[in-house]
């Protein structure tokens, strides 16, 4: 369980890198309390009501394990908190003392981090998304966008915003290595959550996943599970855009499906209330030609019973798959050689040449009102955790993102 891992490996997953943390002593008018001090007598009877201020679960009913574990468990998850409630009080204040910024490398604000399914990933055994698996005391790997603060690197101006992997933290001190991937922001006068969602891996995935691996054609008839969070909210309106015969969308709830019908669905399976596999049959008469699985499972092994001849299934995602101990295994994926069918993977990064062009086409699309990004905002670095566990109990809807500064949104 999500939660059971952040309560065992404890919230002090939160740090800064190459940042030294304390309070200045020539600060004098600042009070510390006691959530500000690092190492700090934890009262173990407050836990529950601790954790549950700050957004992670503390369920410590654990039945394999024993009392001194679950002692430990308890202990690990509040001294993080603390710990975190910390840092996030002394950022605010200002008592934060960085590290020097050296030759060809620039200091980064992060205004927004991403929250993705894959991040149950990193924490699992075998990672995942070309990421090894985490540690206790690893930074958590994620992407998100940051303000440039101060620069010694030729190429990157202060002021300038960038998008790439940041990871858990508040601020990040980079030489922008090729392995975290970072872009620059293209100014679109529009607010930086894009970078996030359109102009980010979650755009880049719904527009080269649809539309160059999978080609999508006028005549297809579409359909797309996850169809109410980030990826597949966006494969909706582009199957519209780009005058698909029919779009039927897959996500959970009533509220879910009347978004997805919202943004361009003529039908909407609701697979909390409805028997998918019959609702995709009676919806698909003559077959799907293109299904664009977000989720995985049992949802893909109910595509695959109703495909049409020459269909095509493209898989961009599986989060029903990230926490099972036995992977799952369709029963019925010789349908495709029985219909003649492509099952085709994809990895987003390894269509990094296309982005720009995305971007670009992406960005026509939204100025002429035929797209438009339904984000999901949480705020609070503290709040991480929670944003995480909320993408596997259903709450998050659109493409979710936690807002580090307060105020606004900044607009780029």
């Amino acid at each position: 369980m999500l939660d059971i891992l952040f309560r065992r490996h404890g919230l002090h997953f939160f740090r800064c890198e190459r940042v030294v943390c304390r309070l200045d002593p020539v600060l004098p008018e600042v009070e510390v309390e006691e959530a500000d001090q690092p190492d700090i007598a934890v009262d173990l009877a407050d836990a529950d009501e601790l954790a549950g201020e700050h957004g992670a679960q503390v369920d410590l009913a654990l039945a394999d394990a024993d009392s001194a574990a679950v002692v430990d468990a308890k202990r690990a998850v509040v001294e993080g908190i603390h710990r975190l409630v910390g840092l996030v009080k002394l950022a605010r204040r200002g008592c934060i003392e960085f590290a020097g910024v050296g030759a060809a490398e620039a200091l980064l604000r992060t205004h927004l981090l991403n929250i993705a399914p894959v991040m149950r990933m990193y924490m699992m055994r075998r990672g995942g998304a070309e990421e090894k698996p985490l540690e206790i005391g690893d930074l958590i790997h994620g992407r998100g966008v940051a303000e440039v603060v101060d620069s010694k690197h030729p190429h990157v101006e202060v002021g300038s915003f960038v998008q790439g992997q940041i990871g858990w933290q508040t601020h990040k001190i980079t030489g922008f290595s090729a392995q975290q991937r970072f872009r620059p922001l293209t100014p679109h006068g529009l607010p930086i959550h894009y970078a996030l969602s359109a102009f980010g891996m979650t755009g880049f995935s719904a527009y080269c996943g649809f539309v160059s691996r999978a080609a999508a054609k006028k005549s297809d008839r579409v359909l797309i599970s996850g169809a109410a969070v980030g990826v597949g909210s966006l494969v909706v309106q582009m199957a519209r855009i780009l005058g698909a015969q029919s779009i039927i969308g897959i996500a959970g709830g009533e509220h879910k499906c009347a978004m997805v019908r919202d943004l361009g669905c003529d039908a909407a399976i609701d697979y909390k209330q409805e028997h998918v596999a019959a609702r995709i049959a009676e919806l698909f008469p003559d077959g799907i030609d293109l299904y664009f699985d977000n989720v995985g499972g049992e949802i893909l092994e109910a595509a695959l019973e109703n495909l049409a001849a020459n269909a095509r299934v493209l898989l961009c995602g599986s989060i029903s798959e990230y926490q099972r101990e036995i992977p799952f295994v369709p029963k019925n994926y010789t349908n495709l050689r029985a219909t003649n069918s492509d099952m085709r993977d994809f990895f987003v990064y390894n269509h990094a040449q296309e982005f720009e062009a995305a971007e670009a086409e992406m960005a026509e699309w939204i100025r002429a009102g035929k797209l438009r990004s339904v984000v999901d905002e949480v705020e609070g670095f503290e709040n991480m955790p929670g944003a995480l566990m909320g993408m596997y109990t259903g709450t998050s809807g659109g493409k979710r993102y936690v807002k580090v500064v307060p105020g606004p949104v900044a607009v780029y």
